[in-house]
């Protein structure tokens, strides 16, 4: 099973600011003009990579602690290669 989250649907945050929100570490910034994606390994078990979407404005750096939201509604449920839920 997989949890699949558009990067622009991501909340990120520098301190946790909601409950169910997920602690990872910026590892890759890439400036993209108006928006930077930023890749984050997150602090789980498995040590997961996400992406997430801000905007070109907030600055962040690698190795920068920041705080990851998955809205309930955004996330979509895979297994094998077909949408679940």
């Amino acid at each position: 099973m997989t949890l699949g989250v558009r990067p622009q649907h991501v909340e990120v945050f520098r301190e946790r600011q909601r409950e169910n929100a997920i602690a990872g570490v910026v590892k890759v910034i890439e400036f993209q003009g108006d928006k930077t994606v930023l890749t984050v390994r997150l602090e789980d078990s498995m040590q997961t990579d996400a992406k997430a979407v801000v905007p070109a404005r907030e600055r962040y750096a690698e190795g920068d602690t920041v705080w990851l939201y998955f809205a309930p509604a955004v996330i979509r449920v895979f297994e094998e290669e077909h949408l679940i839920l």
